[in-house]
């Protein structure tokens, strides 16, 4: 196992931090354009636009795996706040079972 330095890890976690910022300001972002509404499928069809010209720059702020993750938490918190809570309704508008929400709640620091 590779061992690394705190100067290292704190490093890396400073640079996925300003990684998750970056995400979070363009789905913002885009709610602004679309005046304030959006759909699922617009949110992630201009998140995943924005990601393609990155990579085709040669110059992506974040990797496809934090992208994804941003992406999830976002509609996550999205259907929670629809559904007042309840993670069942939360977990038919998703189309997952009940546990994978959970999960996925926990793994996101949503609960």
């Amino acid at each position: 196992m590779k061992r690394r330095s705190l100067h290292a890890i704190a490093s890396e976690l400073n640079k996925a931090s300003r990684e998750a910022s970056s995400v979070n300001e363009r789905l913002i972002q885009l709610v602004e354009e679309l005046g304030g509404e959006v759909t699922f499928r617009t949110a992630l069809a201009g998140l995943l636009e924005q990601y393609r010209q990155e990579v085709e720059s040669g110059k992506p702020r974040a990797g496809l795996r934090q992208i994804l993750d941003h992406v999830e938490s976002y509609f996550i918190q999205i259907a929670m706040q629809q559904a007042q809570g309840n993670i069942a309704q939360a977990a038919e508008t998703l189309q997952v079972p009940e546990a994978t929400l959970r999960y996925k709640l926990s793994k996101h620091s949503l609960r």
